[in-house]
């Protein structure tokens, strides 16, 4: 949206830009404090156009921005000082500009876009599948169950979501369906829970879809106990047909359309609870859980690229002791690659939680190889953000550290991690004091942030299994790595 704005200045101070010129060879030292005026009032003008266009766009990718099932949408910004209109087309992979016309002028073009905004809504933006109304179920077509009922909660205040115009536009949200409830009661999980919850987003299309990478973790699953119970089960997925970006590119002739093409896709599992809802050892046995299983899930080739906060989960089951126990999940796999793939130089994940090696101007340039070392590293970040963030469940309301980290650009959080990590190093480290709830877990992640910064200078040299047992297992209480 900034690059369209700044595309609407540029077009209007280059045609004012161009106008003037037009209008006189040059003023008089006489006529000299009348020009300025004129120029002055002329580009106040100019700017006040501009701003106009601007505005006009914004409410329309505004309204594209925050619905992830909208396909596409079309802009039209008016110029009223000059007649002209621009035409954008924006969806999930970038925006189009058409030629902008002079809608006095060109009465054939200017009735083409009258038209097209009184065709049904299925040939304007929206999928035919989904409802307008909220909360009405929709019917799903599968190839191999049949007519799937599904109804998404759009209003629901559990569901999280990643706004933005292009990209995957991640939506999760509870979800209700009648057919896919009977079918996850065939998966044989200590997880009982019997609520649904959908993953909503535009799947980059030449990648690997997250149901088929999840289905490769699960292999691991049926060899490795302490992966069994710690990745999600997939009920079902879908790609939505007929809701690519690639179709309005193959039209006007594109080159690049199909290379980075993005589709509808949901991914339906069972509910989960986010990690930060636990305290003490429940949320230091959930997180050592997704610790082990990752290790193991590495050394098999799997490359999650995106440990964060909001990818560690847990669900309680009840043991034959009748005693609830907490179990700890690695979720959210849409990043994920495996090694036999082309080397992972690209640079995923949430800011605030991954490797400072990964934040450099190198690393964003694609020339820094993802490593077990910077996950690793991720996972100290997590356990140190919510050891310092978070009482009883719940993020502390004042005296929390790192809200900084939230606002700054890449470089601007390697820079504070760094200040971070050489400030823990002192005995009398100038940090806010951790919660009673979690003051066992900040004590192991100083223990971990202390190592960390020792081995820092040398960590390219480390072989994983060495960062594992350095890093994290040897600073882990005995209990824990039992």
């Amino acid at each position: 949206m900034h690059d369209t704005a700044k595309r609407f200045k540029r077009l209007a101070n280059c045609k004012e830009y161009a106008s003037d010129n037009l209008r006189s060879n040059g003023p008089t030292s006489s006529s000299l404090g009348r020009v300025r005026s004129n120029n002055q009032d002329r580009n106040d003008e100019k700017m006040k156009r501009a701003d106009d266009l601007i505005t006009q766009n914004d409410m329309y990718v505004g309204i594209f921005a925050a619905h992830p099932t909208q396909q596409y949408i079309i802009s039209r910004a008016v110029d009223s000082s000059n007649d002209i209109i621009y035409i954008w087309y924006f969806d999930r992979l970038n925006a189009i500009q058409c030629s902008h016309f002079n809608f006095i002028h060109d009465i054939p073009c200017f009735l083409l876009p009258y038209v097209v905004q009184r065709l049904p809504y299925a040939q304007w933006d929206h999928n035919s599948i989904f409802k307008l109304e909220p909360g009405k179920v929709i019917e799903v077509e599968d190839e191999e169950i049949g007519t799937i009922d599904l109804k998404f909660n759009f209003g629901s205040p559990d569901r999280t979501a990643r706004y933005g115009l292009c990209g995957r536009a991640t939506k999760v949200l509870p979800a209700e369906s009648d057919t896919l409830l009977r079918l996850a009661r065939r998966f044989p999980t200590r997880n009982k829970k019997v609520q649904l919850v959908a993953k909503l987003y535009w799947q980059d299309e030449p990648h690997q879809k997250e149901a088929e990478r999840l289905k490769e973790v699960h292999k691991i699953t049926a060899e490795e106990p302490k992966v069994k119970d710690h990745v999600p089960d997939v009920i079902w997925s879908h790609t939505f047909k007929g809701a690519s970006t690639v179709k309005i590119r193959r039209a006007s002739g594109t080159n690049d359309g199909q290379r980075g093409s993005r589709a509808l896709y949901t991914i339906v599992f069972r509910k989960l609870r986010q990690i930060t809802q636990l305290s003490g050892d429940n949320f230091l046995r959930a997180w050592w859980h997704a610790v082990d299983c990752y290790r193991i899930l590495w050394q098999k080739g799997v490359r999650h690229r995106g440990i964060s906060l909001s990818n560690l989960m847990f669900y309680f089951f009840r043991n034959s002791s009748g005693r609830d126990v907490v179990v700890g999940i690695l979720n959210d796999y849409d990043l994920s690659s495996l090694k036999k793939g082309p080397a992972g130089r690209e640079r995923t994940g949430t800011v605030p939680f991954m490797a400072i090696d990964l934040l450099t101007k190198k690393a964003l340039a694609g020339e820094v190889e993802h490593l077990y070392q910077h996950d690793a590293e991720s996972f100290i970040w997590v356990l140190t953000w919510v050891s310092l963030r978070y009482y009883d469940g719940k993020l502390r309301s004042n005296d929390r550290p790192f809200d900084d980290w939230l606002t700054v650009d890449s470089n601007g959080c390697a820079e504070k991690k760094s200040f971070f990590l050489r400030n823990v190093q002192s005995e009398e480290q100038d940090v806010v004091e951790a919660s009673a709830w979690h003051q066992n877990n900040w004590e192991m992640a100083l223990s971990c942030l202390r190592i960390l910064y020792r081995d820092f200078p040398n960590s390219d040299e480390m072989g994983d299994e060495t960062v594992f047992q350095n890093w994290l297992y040897a600073q882990a209480p005995s209990w824990l790595r039992q």
